[in-house]
């Protein structure tokens, strides 16, 4: 039996922002099977919108509304969000994309063929993949892998695709993914089985 995958969009003011959520979205729509739209509702732009637009026009997309805490350590309320938005999901496995996040078709197309044979096959439990990170997390990179800036923007791996289960979470800050190690610490290096897909 094929695993099942649900794509994760934490958003708040990515309008206003000025990322890229609808280009974010489309690039991985052929990869997953549902995907969770976990917006702030408190957002004063066209995110709720836009998301409930998406939803319409995709039946595998589904808007859930969470407000974000208001206080905010080291980015700590978007990490909330994201783990609330993880806990919903109802797949086998999660992949995160953020909304400044475009996939390369090729990288889709690679992603789609591979992972559910690695996982039925070799058992991963996790998959880092390079993604282009647009202006404004091309700052500050996600994960802390390999990366290469390109006027403004920048590639980096992360693990973006990992199994549902309580022993895989988002980091505090959501910058990472985070796994529970034997003495019940959380870390990213305690993902049982991992591999990179180039």
């Amino acid at each position: 039996m094929t695993p099942t995958l649900t794509g994760l969009f934490i958003w708040k003011q990515v309008v206003a922002l000025g990322y890229t959520p609808l280009e974010s979205v489309l690039s991985v729509i052929g990869l997953i099977d549902d995907g969770i739209l976990c917006v702030d509702p408190t957002s004063n732009d066209d995110t709720l919108l836009l998301a409930n637009r998406l939803s319409q026009r995709y039946q595998q997309l589904h808007v859930i509304e969470f407000e974000w805490p208001k206080v905010s350590n080291n980015g700590s309320a978007i990490g909330v969000a994201s783990n609330f938005a993880l806990a919903q999901s109802q797949s086998d496995y999660v992949v995160n994309i953020q909304a400044d996040e475009c996939w390369p078709t090729a990288l889709m197309e690679k992603v789609k063929a591979l992972w559910p044979i690695l996982v039925k096959s070799m058992g991963f439990e996790a998959f880092e993949f390079k993604v282009l990170h647009l202006e404004h997390n091309g700052q500050g990179l996600q994960g802390g892998g390999d990366w290469q800036r390109q006027k403004g923007a920048a590639y980096t791996h992360a693990v973006k695709l990992w199994k549902k289960c309580p022993d895989y979470r988002f980091a505090p800050d959501a910058w990472s993914i985070q796994a529970r190690g034997p003495d019940g610490k959380w870390d990213e290096v305690n993902f049982r089985i991992k591999t990179r897909v180039p």
